[in-house]
């Protein structure tokens, strides 16, 4: 067991909530109707043995900051200080705390954040904690690259890429035109 794993009086010490935008420079991703900000939620739950959970998570918030300052203090009220016992009793609690102002993305990437803070302490990966029936799984590349492709061409160019770096399968986002997404 990590320090503080074997510890049942150990307790939330700080939350921390932060938003990061990667688009500067680069293109709009538009997919049909919609448009995608490049942008990330971050959350970080600390104990007070100093073992920290994290985790990140793709959305298309705005303005992440205004969403982290509505966010931080009902969720840092239904943890701070509380025992960890359970991430998914932690986890229920940030749900109740948030789900009537339309902040429940902030408690789903919190309870990530529990779970990977629980997994730490116990010397275990998440995904035993979440009852792993598999040990290894094939992967694939994804991207959103293609959003903005204009031909052909540069889907075969970027599914070459894909293979060359040892993929042996891509996830190509359908477009909407049946004639594009054929060919």
């Amino acid at each position: 067991m990590t320090a503080g794993g074997d510890n049942p009086a150990t307790r939330i010490a700080r939350l921390r909530l932060g938003h990061v935008r990667y688009d500067e420079g680069r293109p709009g991703v538009t997919w049909g109707a919609h448009r995608f900000a490049r942008s990330a939620l971050v959350a970080q739950v600390v104990d007070d043995q100093g073992i920290v959970g994290a985790a990140l998570a793709w959305c298309r918030i705005a303005n992440g900051a205004a969403f982290n300052r509505a966010a931080i203090d009902p969720l840092k009220d239904a943890l701070d200080g509380q025992h960890v016992l359970s991430a998914y009793e932690l986890a229920r609690r940030c749900q109740q705390a948030v789900s009537r102002n339309g902040l429940s993305n902030a408690a789903y990437l919190v309870e990530l954040a529990l779970l990977d803070l629980e997994g730490r302490r116990l010397g275990v990966p998440c995904y035993q904690l979440l009852g792993c029936k598999r040990h290894s799984l094939p992967a694939y590349a994804i991207s959103t690259q293609e959003f903005g492709f204009t031909d052909d061409a540069q889907y075969v160019a970027l599914a070459s890429d894909f293979v060359q770096l040892g993929f042996k399968a891509a996830k190509f986002h359908l477009t909407g035109n049946p004639t594009r997404d054929v060919s």
